[in-house]
């Protein structure tokens, strides 16, 4: 479900110069493809909230993979020249339900996996959803370099939209018939602690909008993802700087290696968790690396040196992305017990806001300037991000309850057992 969702947010972006063709509209109208995914995490942040609150973890997926269908079926016949509204209506389904692959995970990892493990479940989760990333930007040159004529295009979008319709629907039966909402015990001491008191969703937001490490890790969530505004102006950015004899491929590999990237980023991020508490540090040091390799990214577009540009666009997503993991983990353990589709949804739905005004932005810029000079926004917030992490606490909450708890059951056996062998005696 998370990488067909996030395909559809990009299917369109990563060809954005042959939609506005197709359809006859600007290139900044084809971005909007993009941006409802934004809009979607503002507009129905209080509704998945309600929905998750209310219905749980099975309906609210079969919820969301009913709507992600729906909408890869509406734009299946949105394919004629003068439809473009139409593909964008059908562009809303998924969007606006594009808060539960980043809310669902971490509640699949709290029902069904112990507190160490939830890391890695979240890994998983985003790795899925750089594989949904990579396919859609592989189509510019494995399917679009290579078409002449309208015709063409057209065929090519109907059999991967019909594709595409055909596997939502799947996965929507299979969510429906096989998952489950929760285990009858629960699998970690953190998690029977939580169910045992009466935290819940309808408990006051002030609860956790009084920590002052969900308030730092909100605008940091809010920062980083301006991030992300560099995957949806990537063509651009590419199609700035190289010739259009040349651009396509460029961005392809640049594409396809910034995404990837997240599938070992995530994973190991979710080992390194496991392992590692010192949340606070680890974040620092990803923080550093961004600017970094960002730097060097944007150093390879300004010297039109392709090597720096693949190598540095690799290396800043692996850390961009494994930021995203570690500050979702992080996010759950600050605010425990508090329910993580509360915290999670509202990080996310902040985090989209600046999507909004920062696509237009860049485009704005990269016309008139050049995608380097439209990069350094994007490190200029990225320097931001490091001040405000030096200002977060290791507060691992969940971590030091499951321990607490743990030791405590350490001692009740160990007094059960002495008490066996005294009566023995």
């Amino acid at each position: 479900y998370t990488a067909t969702n996030y395909y559809q947010h990009f299917e369109y972006a990563t060809i954005a110069d042959i939609i506005a063709d197709y359809y006859n509209i600007n290139i900044a109208d084809v971005n909007w493809s993009a941006l409802l995914y934004n809009i979607g995490c503002i507009v129905f942040l209080y509704p998945t909230l309600k929905c998750i609150s209310r219905f749980g973890f099975h309906i609210s997926l079969v919820s969301a993979t009913t709507a992600n269908a729906f909408g890869a079926c509406i734009k299946l016949l949105a394919l004629k020249l003068n439809l473009y509204a139409l593909y964008l209506f059908g562009q809303i389904f998924p969007a606006f339900v594009a808060l539960f692959p980043m809310s669902l995970p971490a509640i699949l990892g709290a029902n069904w996996f112990k507190s160490e493990h939830v890391a890695a479940v979240i890994g998983v989760n985003n790795a899925f959803t750089a594989f949904g990333c990579v396919v859609a930007f592989l189509f510019p040159s494995l399917i679009f370099d290579k078409l002449n004529s309208k015709h063409e295009v057209e065929r090519a979008l109907f059999y991967i939209a019909f594709t595409l319709a055909v596997i939502t629907i799947l996965i929507l039966v299979l969510n429906t018939l096989i998952v489950k909402e929760k285990p009858k015990t629960p699998p970690s001491f953190a998690e029977q602690t939580r169910r045992e008191s009466n935290v819940n969703n309808n408990d006051p937001i002030t609860i956790v909008l009084r920590n002052k490490n969900y308030i730092l890790l909100l605008i940091f969530s809010f920062v980083m993802s301006t991030s992300q505004v560099t995957t949806v102006v990537l063509e651009q950015v590419i199609a700035a700087q190289f010739a259009k004899s040349i651009a396509k491929r460029i961005l392809t590999t640049a594409g396809v290696l910034s995404i990837i990237s997240g599938i070992p980023g995530s994973l190991i991020t979710g080992i390194i968790c496991k392992r590692c508490k010192n949340y606070k540090w680890f974040l620092v040091i990803l923080d550093v690396l961004v600017i970094l390799f960002f730097s060097l990214y944007t150093l390879g577009l300004y010297l039109l040196n392709e090597i720096m540009i693949f190598v540095f666009i690799f290396l800043a997503a692996f850390v961009y992305n494994s930021q995203m993991v570690m500050v979702i983990d992080f996010i759950v353990e600050v605010t425990y017990p508090y329910p993580e589709a509360t915290t999670l949804n509202i990080a996310t739905g902040v985090g989209s806001i600046p999507g909004v005004a920062f696509v237009p932005m860049m485009s704005i810029l990269i016309k008139k300037f050049d995608g380097t000079k439209a990069n350094l926004i994007i490190i200029s917030i990225a320097v931001i991000n490091l001040i405000l992490s030096l200002f977060v606490t290791n507060d691992l909450r969940r971590h030091h309850m499951n321990k607490k708890v743990s030791s405590i059951q350490i001692e009740m056996n160990q007094v059960k057992n002495c008490t066996k062998r005294a009566s023995t005696i």
